[in-house]
């Protein structure tokens, strides 16, 4: 069965590839670009013409030909896969585990990068894969098992998103419709925005979640057949070991800064060594695997140096004929690197503009001799600094890569002056840990670009602009400090949500906003003792105007904090264009089960279900907490991850040990721990706790929640359909995270007593077969 409805999707979702290529081209063109609807409707007409071709091509993959040799195949790669000897299952769950996280990982971060607009629709990829691997443990019963489809969807998936790329249709539609003359936020908040737009979106959406959940189901069932030949205990401890070697791999790939070509690479050659059953298994998927890394490695990007930095695409290219560089970020403007120097500006008068932008704190407050800057980026801010004269410069920047392009390519050489500090870290952590005062502290342009493009982080979590993180910023000014935050084609409401939110940190002072005739970028200007005042010998009538075309005060927004760190989101609401997606979401995951496995899951395994749920809310909190601890850095993201399978391993092992069956120690620990946890974080800036404290208090859930899993896991039978319902769970869990965008963070602690409360409760009601 699974072998006829496998195909029938794969035939279809070749078929609706064509589709939406062709509905996104078009409304690309007639709709965003403005095409004549005659143009239009010809480009229409002949991509309908390929479609209909493509259609004809993809009949022949549910032949009964072609359904003998996939059922033949299948069932071969089962057979080599029980014949595996008892002796070393253990190692093949440790590597099917790793094989698993590692694709996942590797999957999610390439479609973040390749398709620009994935980045708003936070978990999508995610979500996605464990669909496929959810649904791929409830069918490890099967007697088939058609692994090398992984390579064959993955390799398509590349295929199709390179077409995307070359066509510049994810360029054209990851900046959304315009109102009036600037980008609007509002278009992914509320329904200002074009139909094209969004038909475009979602239609692309729909066939990555559909390619994903399909490559996923192949591996979810190559690593509950191997489990299932175990104990379950032994099994699920080899498996998370698997997955603990995964992250770790990501992580040391992450660091040398590796492309797309070696993560996914690896992952199809792990394919490869698991479907090596006989010589055409090999030479099928490792001609596709060669064509797709091909296609993975052209470039779809022109610029003079291109590299992917532990967090995005960065992109280096000569700005104009001056020489000068500029630099994109994740595919959008970040800045050009400007030899502003009083030579240079001699040279070139058009230099004056933004000499006398990257100057003005200095001016407003001259003199300084200890300066922050943080989101130094390039250079250009410290380079301004260094011109002014200061003694020490600490120059924080996140992205490694950005901070070296500045060190080999900025005319100035700022980061190779002795007084500057270059630290590589999240500017809140280092407010948080240091100790020193400071004359001047710079916010530069440290995300800001991703407002004025209306790109895909709208959706980050921003806690460097938060009441609380101004409020840490203006602890660390000198008596007479100054504060400068720069801010790109700020739209009145972002512009009253800064005003309020700096007004909060500064006992109700309003800041002074400057609006730079650069590149229309505006400045907040606060004094840790007063108002800030333009020295009266101080003229920046050529540069810069003071905006007044806004009372904060008639202007409803929301502050963000630390509860609620949605910066990009001026009003605190639920997006609206996140209810098409979990109905899509949702929608195709019950096609995919009711097609898939005819086999009712049953009741006897809803409390993995439920498990699953709040271990994944449970581990979102963790997640940003402890980032906002240590620093919402790559290297503490992946070490949190690390740590939080390496708790659930040590559950497991506990359980295994000491033969632990009670359930109801575990279950008030838990409980209580998670009212412990809620209870620190609403404390916020009011809680005393040191770091390692709270490190231990916001993981105590994991821990108990893992020995509950591992207590229960331990009394049942089938093993499969225990992960299988674990993942769905972990998959609602992901899609229930989204209320935090209207909820705040800490309401993620809430729901999750609420479910595993249910999770007790149909424990109760309904006790797993033994």
């Amino acid at each position: 069965m699974i072998t006829r409805s496998f195909l029938t999707w794969l035939r279809y979702v070749l078929i609706a590839s064509a589709v939406v290529f062709t509905c996104a081209a078009t409304a690309t063109a007639y709709l965003i670009k403005s095409l004549p609807a005659w143009q239009a409707g010809l480009y229409a007409v002949g991509l309908l013409l390929c479609i209909a071709s493509f259609s004809k091509l993809a009949k022949p993959i549910t032949s009964e030909k072609s359904l003998k040799w996939f059922g033949r195949e299948s069932l071969r790669q089962t057979n080599f896969l029980e014949k595996l000897p008892a002796k070393s299952l253990l190692f093949y769950i440790f590597a099917s585990a790793a094989l698993s996280l590692l694709l996942e990982l590797s999957l999610i971060r390439w479609q973040a990068s390749s398709v620009d607009f994935l980045a708003f629709f936070k978990n999508f990829g995610l979500i996605a894969c464990f669909a496929g691997l959810g649904l791929g443990y409830s069918l490890s019963a099967a007697r088939t098992l058609p692994l090398f489809s992984t390579i064959i969807l993955v390799g398509y998936q590349i295929f199709f998103v390179s077409l995307l790329q070359f066509s510049t249709i994810t360029n054209t539609i990851a900046s959304p419709p315009t109102v009036g003359d600037q980008h609007t936020l509002r278009v992914a908040l509320v329904d200002e925005g074009s139909i094209a737009y969004w038909l475009a979106v979602y239609l692309i959406l729909a066939l990555l979640f559909c390619l994903t959940s399909l490559a996923f189901l192949p591996i979810g069932q190559l690593c509950g057949k191997l489990m299932g030949r175990l104990n379950a205990l032994p099994a699920y401890g080899a498996n998370l070991l698997g997955s603990l070697f995964g992250v770790i791999t990501m992580t040391v790939l992450s660091y040398f800064w590796t492309p797309p070509i070696v993560w996914l690479g690896l992952c199809l050659f792990g394919c490869l060594l698991f479907g090596a059953y006989g010589a055409r298994s090999l030479i099928l998927g490792g001609v596709v695997s060669i064509v797709a890394l091909v296609l993975l490695g052209l470039p779809t990007r022109f610029a003079y140096s291109v590299v992917h930095s532990p967090y995005q695409i960065i992109e280096v290219e000569p700005a104009d004929v001056h020489g000068w560089l500029s630099i994109k970020a994740a595919g959008y403007y970040y800045q050009r690197v400007l030899d502003l120097s009083e030579a240079s500006i001699n040279a070139f008068t058009e230099l004056k503009l933004p000499a006398a932008y990257y100057n003005m704190p200095y001016k407003i407050h001259p003199g300084a001799k200890n300066v922050l800057i943080i989101g130094a980026g390039s250079g250009n801010d410290v380079s301004a600094a260094l011109r002014a004269g200061v003694e020490h410069v600490d120059a924080v920047e996140i992205d490694p890569a950005i901070a070296e392009f500045g060190r080999l390519y900025h005319p100035e050489e700022p980061y190779k002056d002795k007084r500057v500090n270059l630290v590589l870290n999240d500017g809140r952590a280092f407010l948080r840990k240091t100790h020193s005062k400071y004359d001047i502290i710079v916010y530069a342009l440290i995300d800001s670009h991703a407002l004025s493009s209306s790109s895909s982080s709208l959706r980050v979590d921003s806690y460097i602009y938060t009441v609380e993180s101004f409020k840490e910023a203006r602890e660390h000014l000198a008596p007479h400090g100054l504060f400068s935050m720069s801010f790109v084609g700020v739209l009145p409401d972002m512009q009253a949500k800064i005003t309020k939110m700096l007004k909060m940190a500064y006992d109700g002072q309003s800041p002074l906003t400057l609006m730079t005739l650069y590149d229309t970028s505006s400045n907040f200007l606060e004094s840790a003792d007063g108002k800030v005042e333009v020295p009266p010998e101080v003229d920046l009538s050529h540069y810069m105007v003071k905006r007044t075309d806004l009372d904060p005060n008639t202007t409803a927004v929301d502050e963000s904090t630390d509860n609620w760190p949605f910066f990009y989101m001026p009003h605190r609401r639920f997006p609206v264009s996140y209810l098409p997606l979990i109905v899509l979401v949702l929608s195709l995951s019950v096609l995919l089960v009711r097609t898939m496995n005819k086999a009712p899951l049953s009741l006897n395994y809803m409390p993995f279900f439920w498990l699953g749920v709040g271990f994944m809310l449970v581990e979102t909190k963790a997640i940003t907490e402890l980032g906002l601890q240590f620093g919402n850095t790559w290297l503490v993201t992946s070490i949190v991850v690390a740590s939080v399978i390496s708790m659930a391993f040590v559950s497991n092992l506990i359980v295994e040990k000491v033969k632990l069956n009670n359930l109801i120690l575990p279950a008030i620990l838990l409980i209580g721990s998670l009212a412990a946890s809620a209870y620190v974080c609403h404390l916020g800036h009011a809680n005393t706790l040191n770091e390692w404290a709270m490190t231990a208090i916001l993981t105590c859930p994991i821990v108990f929640s893992g020995v509950i899993f591992s207590i229960l896991l331990s009394k049942v039978e089938d093993i499969g359909s225990a992960m299988s319902m674990n993942i769905i769970g972990a998959l609602c869990g992901g899609l229930l995270e989204y209320n935090a965008l209207y909820l705040g963070y800490e309401s993620l602690y809430y729901f999750a007593i609420a479910i595993y409360l249910m999770a007790l409760v149909s424990l109760r009601m309904k006790k797993p077969a033994t």
